[in-house]
């Protein structure tokens, strides 16, 4: 640890500690935010950098702090306003206005396409094998079946919608095993793609719905499941590069050289936020882009047939412009809030309009928050607060994840799955000719 670093671990840590005094909830969206500082920046806190990338990183620290005073205006928000009411914030799993018929034969309806594609990809690829090497490099091997790869995608937030109805209140063993055959198919889907952050991401969302629908995660646990977490991203990502299919047989060519990238340990997750921003400050020159990689999240709809001169993402530009090379032409590592800022508008303005940015959403997700958390535990489990707060994690999370994550592929992403969303809670909703809801075990 540098001595710089040894400085900023120290702030970061009175950051977070101040944050959880003032909103007193470890997964509030300023929490969030400290977690995705901490984990994705850690490599700061270990290498030297830039002046800029110390100033940058004090700015966000500050920034995430502020909002939590101005929003909660110094009052532990919301739990004292709710013990003011009268409110009981336990959730009492026996009351009666909690219990939320869970139509499991319309979920597994709306799960079969996910699954059917799935199915189709891999046949497409002329079998199991062929398969998981052509997901090693899924953007070059799967170029041109987004649509079939984001209808596999619907079935994350189908399962997590179908987690958070389930948990409402204890239920029969018959419909805990129906969810858990799903949660089983979820798991096969995601580890098929051989993406680290497909599965984990569900679980961290997983957890969210747990926190404010049943249990209070502690700190201890919410910082060894996400040392846990990370330690599984890391060894799965070795996974993913290495295994090969070979005389019928799968290998996962994993050893114990130590080498970032043939060990059985990598740990790029640490400098995912550092690293870009290092780059794109270190560029003696920018060509800017004037917001043109923030306009593909429309943009991206366009076949690139009829539009050939469409804008890059960020994650695109990044990679061309500054890190040539580093990979080949159909895979891109994603730029983060701060880069994709400073390639759309230089270095000066760049940070000015990245920090407006984390100001605007700072303070958006916790009006969100704010009014989530008011209608969770004052009115009672309800079929649309249940899809608010799914809602919510999704939000949060890709809000969290924009540090180090492409701007159209976070944004697109959200977008996608709150669609999915909202179009399974009114087909939940569909009810029999003769008026009665169905609800099926």
């Amino acid at each position: 640890m540098t001595i710089e670093g040894g400085y900023l671990f120290l702030l970061w840590i009175a950051v977070t500690v101040t944050n959880l005094a003032i909103i007193r909830d470890i997964a509030a969206p300023q929490l969030m935010f400290c977690a995705s500082l901490g984990v994705f920046f850690s490599d700061i806190f270990f290498s030297e950098y830039d002046i800029y990338v110390y100033g940058i990183y004090l700015i966000s620290l500050l920034i995430v702090t502020i909002s939590s005073f101005a929003i909660n205006q110094g009052i532990p928000f919301p739990w004292a306003r709710l013990a003011a009411k009268g409110v009981n914030f336990k959730h009492n799993m026996q009351s009666s206005q909690d219990f939320i018929p869970v139509a499991h034969g319309l979920l597994w309806i709306a799960s079969l396409p996910a699954l059917a594609a799935m199915v189709y990809m891999i046949w497409m690829f002329g079998g199991l094998a062929s398969f998981l090497i052509a997901a090693k490099h899924g953007t070059k091997y799967f170029h041109g079946l987004g649509p079939l790869k984001t209808v596999v995608a619907t079935f994350y937030p189908i399962s997590l919608y179908y987690f958070a109805l389930l948990i409402t209140r204890q239920r029969p063993k018959k419909e805990n095993v129906l969810f858990y055959v799903h949660f089983l198919l979820l798991v096969v889907l995601a580890l098929l793609s051989l993406s680290r952050g497909t599965l984990l991401t569900h679980l961290v969302a997983m957890g969210l719905i747990w926190h404010y629908s049943r249990t209070r995660f502690s700190i201890t646990f919410i910082v060894v499941g996400l040392i846990s977490l990370m330690s599984v991203a890391s060894i799965y990502g070795v996974v993913r590069e290495t295994v090969s299919y070979q005389d019928g047989v799968f290998s996962l060519g994993l050893n114990q050289s130590g080498d970032e990238n043939t060990g059985i340990y990598k740990k790029e997750w640490m400098h995912a936020g550092t690293w870009p921003l290092q780059v794109v400050l270190d560029s003696p020159s920018v060509d800017k882009h004037w917001g043109l990689t923030y306009a593909t999240v429309i943009t991206n709809f366009v076949p690139r047939k009829i539009w050939p001169g469409k804008p890059a993402p960020g994650g695109v530009v990044f990679t061309n412009e500054y890190a040539p090379g580093f990979y080949d032409e159909y895979s891109h590592f994603a730029s983060g809030l701060y880069p994709e800022a400073i390639m759309n508008f230089g270095k000066s303005m760049g940070i000015i309009f990245a920090s407006a940015q984390l100001v605007v959403i700072c303070f958006l997700l916790s009006k969100f928050y704010r009014r989530m958390m008011i209608k969770m535990h004052s009115a009672g489990r309800t079929r649309k607060s249940i899809l608010e707060l799914v809602m919510y994690t999704y939000i949060i999370w890709g809000s969290a994840i924009l540090f180090v994550g492409e701007f159209t592929s976070v944004v697109i992403g959200v977008i996608i799955k709150i669609l999915v969303l909202i179009s399974l809670y009114y087909f939940t909703r569909l009810k029999l000719s003769l008026g009665r809801p169905i609800v099926t075990v």
